[in-house]
């Protein structure tokens, strides 16, 4: 082989071989500088956190949850003070920032960074270089005044006279449940001046009722749950009357939803279903008040003269009296499960969808359809 051709040869493997080098040195510093950046990403933020904290309100809002929320993600708290809001340096981060709610949480330090922008965007509003924590509902302090904000007046209306009236403290206990707290409560006879003043001011047509002060819109939750539970006025009060049986409509002052259940059933029906299955659907799948209970059997006098005026054909029955159509949720189911009586009441026919039962007419037992001739 020609001297000049081996030497062109030698050339061109040299220049191969820098060319690899060079692109394989290339490709090297990029996958290193994603390691780095994707590193960097996943690298905890270095974090500082100061606390405004108030004094002399024990129902505040609490900070610990706040920072212990902070403390359960990837970020790294390089400092933590307390600053009191009375301070002069509280009054400066409270001017800076503009913050409006105390107390508070000011956090500096890294907070561009992916990591910290996934949770406290949702928490925290930025504000000149430093994300402010974002009280979610009273009690707050108002550094303008000094004034605690969202504490809740309470007024409950309702008849002393109604001992089975529907009890609004199930509805005051889901209230603090969502946080409320009360500044004063009072409860109020119906009949009483005052009262009256609020029936007719906010127009009430049922109670008890229920009464907030403006503050309770600014809790979130209660907010969003009152619009299924009643009406916020023009001056920005809650009201909610309580239809939930037993209740007084006004402005009558009538008791509504008081009902009387009257079971028949044969006491030689041995395998007949149990008649207390219906009260506990009456009472737990339609919220029924029974006043009155009792039983009787189609051999007893009363049992006789009630199979004789409804024209009853099988038990195990029963027979509703009072107020029973106060529940709107049964009287869509009522008509087509029994009769609707001339005297007002109520009888169910359709035990076949309960169990065995015993036709009256024939004398047997029906069990899903098949018949027995022992009758029991």
């Amino acid at each position: 082989m020609p001297i000049i051709y081996r030497n062109s040869l030698f050339v061109i493997l040299i220049l191969l071989l820098a060319g690899g080098a060079v692109f394989g040195g290339e490709a090297w510093f990029h996958l290193s500088q994603k390691q780095v950046k994707v590193a960097e990403a996943q690298r905890p933020a270095d974090v500082q956190i100061t606390a405004i904290t108030v004094s002399d309100c024990p129902d505040c809002y609490s900070l610990k949850s706040a920072i212990d929320a902070i403390a359960a993600q990837p970020f790294t708290v390089q400092k933590e003070i307390e600053v009191a809001s009375t301070s002069t340096e509280a009054r400066a981060l409270i001017q800076k920032y503009n913050i409006q709610r105390l107390p508070t949480l000011v956090i500096t330090g890294e907070i561009d960074k992916q990591n910290v922008h996934v949770f406290l965007s949702a928490n925290t509003d930025l504000r000149d270089g430093a994300l402010v924590w974002s009280i979610p509902q009273p009690v707050y302090i108002d550094p303008a005044t000094g004034k605690a904000v969202g504490r809740v007046t309470v007024t409950v209306i309702n008849d002393p006279a109604c001992t089975d009236c529907t009890d609004v403290a199930s509805y005051l206990d889901q209230l603090d449940h969502m946080g409320m707290k009360q500044k004063a409560s009072s409860t109020l006879n119906w009949r009483s001046p005052k009262a009256r003043k609020l029936i007719a001011a906010y127009g009430l047509t049922s109670i008890p009722a229920l009464i907030l002060s403006p503050e309770a819109g600014l809790y979130p939750s209660i907010k969003r749950a009152w619009k299924r539970f009643g009406t916020s006025t023009a001056d920005g009060t809650f009201v909610a009357s309580i239809h939930h049986p037993p209740y007084v409509e006004l402005p009558q002052g009538k008791v509504r939803g008081r009902v009387s259940v009257t079971y028949v059933a044969d006491a030689s029906c041995l395998s007949c279903y149990n008649v207390a299955i219906q009260q506990k659907i009456l009472q737990q799948k339609f919220g029924v008040s029974l006043s009155h209970k009792s039983t009787v059997d189609v051999m007893s006098a009363k049992g006789k003269r009630l199979i004789k005026t409804y024209k009853i054909t099988s038990v195990p029955t029963f027979v509703l009296t009072g107020d029973y159509e106060a529940y709107p949720s049964l009287m869509k189911v009522l008509p087509s499960v029994g009769s609707i009586e001339a005297n007002g009441s109520y009888v169910f026919r359709d035990d076949a969808q309960i169990g065995t039962y015993k036709d009256l007419t024939t004398g047997k037992v029906v069990t899903h359809g098949a018949t027995s001739s022992t009758g029991t």
